[in-house]
């Protein structure tokens, strides 16, 4: 398998990935853009879609706007030093998504979104660092990247602008990045990009949940467990020559079994997980508003996938827009076309679907919004069950 056409992604993972970076010349030196800088304009005008303007030399140093814009403000931009960033694209336009296939061969469930970037001569977001893994596909005009040190909680950051510029970048290499070139960054690696003239850059970023999210949410999906209240500390083990007002490390021993046994809980773990990374982070699924209900459609209905949908797999449980759902054995092929595929006739995936639950799943994907049906007119009235 390899990765570009370029190099085996045994190499890569095993060199580069979390590592270093890694330039791809020529990567995707066929992949145009469907939007041009005037089309992503137009999407950051519009208000449930998030977009910054970052400019050099504004009212602060490296100033940040927020979306949603109007055209006057693109109208009274300088001429250089500004970067337009619009984030997840992918969701709105499906011909952005196609380039998603291209990292098909990475975990799909790590996988963020799509955020497109236009820049005159000079326009940059400073340097900075990232907390995830990011490919930069520079897919029109071309920009200068400097790369610089391995950055954490320590790096000294620019205490004047909201953006989290680091105020020294010690340089380790650079490239000029041309249309078809692709940059992979690891997290933490401090780089810089300025826009050598009208550039468009593509961004692939991977999530990564922090230990806190991860502790915060288990803790909650743990809450849901019958048995996890009666887990208390125990020191059956007390010896006497304990002090009695010393937390001693023993204490501290039986504490760290104590969560070992709560958290050490795969499906639990997976449930958190699969629902985190397969939420979407506007919202815009409502799982508490998705009625019981029955659906109704004609075998021949044409099925997709909505852009925003994200999913996930574990075992028996299929993890979709942030809800769980289990499902049996013999249901392995239905999610398997879920997870891979992106349109369907109805009657394939009702011929895919071997147990009550599955059934019950897709009426929700349908019902949710997650699964849409472009041919309004195969869509019979749904009966709710009695």
């Amino acid at each position: 398998m390899m990765l570009f056409n370029q190099m085996p992604m045994e190499e890569f993972l095993r060199d580069y990935w979390q590592k270093k970076p890694c330039l791809f010349r020529q990567a995707l030196p066929d992949f145009h853009s469907p939007l041009s800088p005037d089309e992503l304009a137009g999407l950051a005008l519009e208000d449930e879609i998030e977009s910054r303007l970052v400019i050099e030399h504004g009212d602060t140093p490296w100033q940040l706007r927020r979306g949603p814009f109007s055209e006057d403000d693109f109208a009274r931009l300088p001429e250089s030093n500004w970067t337009l960033l619009v984030q997840a694209v992918d969701q709105w336009v499906p011909e952005v998504k196609v380039l998603l296939e291209e990292f098909s061969s990475l975990p799909s469930w790590r996988l963020d979104d799509i955020m497109i970037s236009f820049a005159p001569q000079g326009g940059s977001v400073g340097p900075h660092f990232d907390q995830y893994d990011v490919f930069l596909v520079q897919v029109e005009g071309d920009r200068h990247w400097d790369i610089g040190q391995m950055c954490d909680h320590t790096t000294a950051l620019h205490p004047d602008s909201d953006l989290k510029i680091i105020t020294e970048l010690a340089r380790t290499d650079g490239w000029d990045l041309n249309p078809g070139d692709v940059l992979y960054l690891p997290p933490g690696l401090a780089h810089h990009g300025v826009a050598l003239n009208n550039c468009l850059t593509y961004s692939v970023g991977f999530r990564a949940p922090d230990a806190v999210e991860a502790l915060q949410g288990l803790a909650q999906r743990l809450d849901l467990e019958p048995d996890v209240d009666s887990l208390r500390y125990s020191d059956t083990d007390l010896g006497i020559d304990e002090p009695s007002h010393t937390i001693t490390p023993e204490a501290l021993t039986r504490l760290r079994a104590l969560l070992k046994r709560a958290t050490g809980r795969d499906e639990a773990l997976a449930d958190w997980l699969g629902a985190y990374m397969t939420q979407n982070k506007y919202d815009l699924f409502d799982w508490a508003d998705v009625p019981d209900d029955a659906v109704e459609l004609s075998d021949s209905a044409l099925v997709v996938k909505a852009l925003p949908t994200r999913m996930a797999v574990y075992n028996e449980r299929f993890y979709v827009n942030g809800r769980v759902f289990p499902l049996q054995p013999e249901d392995r092929e239905l999610v398997k076309a879920l997870i891979e595929d992106d349109h369907w006739s109805w009657g394939t995936l009702t011929g895919l679907t071997h147990s009550d639950s599955a059934r019950d799943t897709l009426d929700m994907l349908i019902l949710s919004g997650s699964l849409e049906l472009p041919e309004e007119e195969a869509f019979a009235a749904p009966t709710t069950q009695q």
